[in-house]
């Protein structure tokens, strides 16, 4: 009879051993199947939330005469880590065929601003001011947003084409509004006014302005542990202006992951000794009932080797079938729990099962039960097997 044979004739003879072991083996399992997978899903969470709390670098002038140049621009876009830069600049001009709202001293001065990308860093996004017509986008080219008040003294609507300077033609794609927009002091410059701010791309402020130079400066950090390195990184750039940052939000949400992740390897660590220390002892017991079969067989010529051999296909096939049934009910079990989970920063935490979580699992177990095995047959596979069958009939 091969060892195989041997080994599926015990399991099933011996079957309340075998399902005392399986059950083991099937809870150790699934506690070490849901802690890695938790583990690992709040890792990847706090990934896809480094990305969307918008931790940046704000770069402000000191001085109007002294605005950002495209220079220090070009040497913050090669540093590493910085994602993307988001530029604003502005520039006063008038139009002659516009008028502006409240100008007393009919320059017809408007505030021209311009940004890389309107929806993020402005009042837009701040929710100061919102759109009436039109929506929120990149502006790109031509594409323009006007106030309600300057479009209506004007008479303009979405969709009219402006002449700004010369031959450079736009379209307005969009109307905002402001709620400060009463609380201006009457006295205010027509270029300072709300009403006569006019949103365009930088694209199109290249073009009105052949040496385009910035007002602020906001550089996104595609890591927000790392960016008081970058802080330092940026102010070596920037040292004619002020380098702030912003990372409050993710460190908010950083740490109640943070505090949840340490609880959950210490659970991890918890049940890895404790499934450890009680395989070794169900299985140092079970050997140790096995003595005198085992001196039987080593008497019948049968090799150590393959006596250690096929106690361990016993334990490992067990251990395999308790692994298989551990990763169904694990499966489901972190499906069901991922539904009561929460969205953190438009971010949804979803706990599941891969791959690398069950050969991790397999790896572990099957390193505990050969360790366990060897040490629980030291005994038997060191002494004479005369010594060990006197012993058992003494």
């Amino acid at each position: 009879m091969n060892i195989l044979s041997r080994t599926i004739k015990y399991i099933t003879r011996k079957k309340s051993k075998s399902v005392l072991l399986l059950l083991v083996f099937l809870v150790v399992n699934v506690m070490l199947l849901s802690t890695n997978a938790m583990i690992h899903s709040l890792e990847n969470t706090k990934d896809q939330i480094k990305q969307n709390t918008k931790s940046k670098l704000i770069v402000n002038i000191l001085d109007d005469n002294n605005p950002i140049k495209n220079t220090v621009i070009q040497e913050l876009e090669e540093l590493n880590n910085i994602n993307f830069i988001n530029k604003r600049s502005s520039i006063i001009m008038s139009m002659d065929t516009l008028k502006a709202v409240n100008d007393t001293s009919d320059k017809n001065l408007l505030n021209i601003i311009a940004y890389d990308d309107l929806s993020k860093d402005s009042l837009f996004e701040e929710g100061k001011y919102k759109l009436s017509e039109g929506k929120i986008q990149n502006l790109h080219g031509d594409e323009v947003i006007v106030n309600h008040t300057f479009a209506e003294v004007n008479g303009l609507a979405i969709g009219d084409i402006l002449t700004i300077k010369e031959d450079i033609v736009v379209k307005i794609v969009g109307i905002f509004m402001s709620n400060d927009e009463e609380n201006q002091p009457k006295m205010i410059a027509s270029k300072d006014r709300i009403e006569n701010q006019i949103y365009i791309s930088q694209e199109l402020m290249n073009k009105i302005n052949d040496n385009p130079v910035y007002t602020e400066v906001y550089a996104y950090v595609d890591n927000p542990d790392l960016i008081q390195t970058m802080q330092t990184k940026v102010s070596d750039i920037c040292k004619e202006y002020v380098v702030t940052n912003t990372d409050t939000l993710y460190q908010q949400i950083k740490i109640p992951i943070d505090q949840v992740q340490r609880i959950a390897s210490l659970i991890q660590i918890i049940t890895i000794i404790t499934s450890c220390v009680i395989t070794t002892l169900i299985l140092s017991m079970w050997i140790r009932a096995r003595y005198k079969e085992m001196a039987v067989m080593i008497s019948l010529g049968i090799s150590k080797f393959h006596i250690y051999l096929q106690t361990f296909l016993e334990s490992f096939i067990l251990f395999i079938i308790g692994s298989i049934v551990a990763s169904g009910l694990t499966f489901i079990f972190l499906d069901t729990l991922t539904t009561f989970m929460p969205m953190v920063e438009n971010v949804s935490i979803h706990l599941k099962l891969t791959l690398n979580d069950i050969f991790m699992q397999i790896g572990i177990g099957t390193i505990t039960i050969t360790i366990a095995l060897l040490v629980a047959q030291i005994p038997v596979l060191k002494t004479n097997p005369k010594e060990i069958l006197s012993k058992m009939e003494g």
